[in-house]
């Protein structure tokens, strides 16, 4: 019987979620005796562009010639998983889609700015369908290890609908926003990443996108009741996640009042 073939591959981003596939050093080793990657362009040589039983994408979608790209990958994939911050919600980069896009890109590469092919930010299910997702920036190895595991039983991973607070309550943590002050996107973000940052006495800060149904005009609201400007509030709601859908409704239709500085769209080049 053979073995799946698994692609990975990535677009607009730091490449950070395969690095940290990379880093499971002697647990891919392993790996590799279940599956065979045929594509991983960062690690290897001898690539073949599909079919994949399993395609995994890094990065977000910035122009049109990454468009055609991926959906050319789609149809050689029979299962597509969203990789990290960027492929899921669009990334950091995703910040440009709510400012004026020529200015920035001027701000970066002056007259030749013109010359650069972009399109509005995309995370990659606004492209293609996507069969799952694994959060976080980078993706946490151990979770993608568990994922690969789980689809190879036959298995359907699954989120959990719980905040970061959760983790970080069954941890015993003290909690940094309440007790100090110390501006955390926890009650909102989606739970998995077992309070790593807390844990540590640092602010979670949304990596790993909004629970269903976040509150967010009530976290906003006690962000502003701890001390938050209204630039620090728009810095940590948008931080990874502009095309996040409820962080995308929040900041159009309850912020953009708020922060004079949002323009989302705003002379982007399609």
């Amino acid at each position: 019987m053979s073995k799946p073939k698994i692609g990975i591959v990535g677009f607009t981003g730091c490449t950070g979620c395969q690095l940290s596939i990379l880093d499971l050093e002697d647990e891919l080793l392993d790996l590799l005796n279940l599956v065979d990657i045929i594509d991983f362009r960062m690690a290897m040589t001898g690539n073949k562009k599909g079919p994949y039983d399993i395609l995994f994408v890094e990065g977000s979608i910035v122009n049109k010639k990454q468009e055609k790209e991926l959906k050319e990958l789609r149809t050689k994939a029979k299962v597509l998983v969203a990789i990290g911050s960027c492929a899921c919600f669009g990334g950091v980069q995703a910040i440009r889609n709510y400012r004026n896009d020529r200015v920035i890109r001027e701000a970066q590469y002056g007259k030749d700015a013109d010359k650069l092919p972009v399109i509005k930010v995309k995370p990659i299910n606004n492209v293609v369908e996507v069969d799952h997702y694994i959060l976080e920036c980078p993706v946490n190895k151990y979770e993608f290890l568990d994922f690969v595991k789980y689809v190879l039983i036959g298995g359907k991973p699954k989120l959990p609908n719980l905040p970061v607070c959760h983790q970080c309550k069954a941890k015993e943590n003290r909690c940094i926003f309440l007790e100090d002050n110390i501006i955390c996107m926890g009650p909102v973000i989606q739970a998995g990443c077992d309070a790593l940052c807390p844990s540590y006495g640092l602010p979670c800060d949304g990596c790993r996108g909004s629970t269903l149904e976040a509150a967010y005009q009530q976290q906003v609201d006690l962000m502003v009741k701890k001390g938050a400007s209204v630039s620090d509030v728009t810095r940590f709601v948008l931080k990874y996640n502009g095309e996040d859908p409820q962080v995308k409704e929040f900041l159009l239709k309850a912020w953009i009042e708020q922060d004079k500085n949002l323009k989302y769209g705003e002379d982007d080049k399609e």
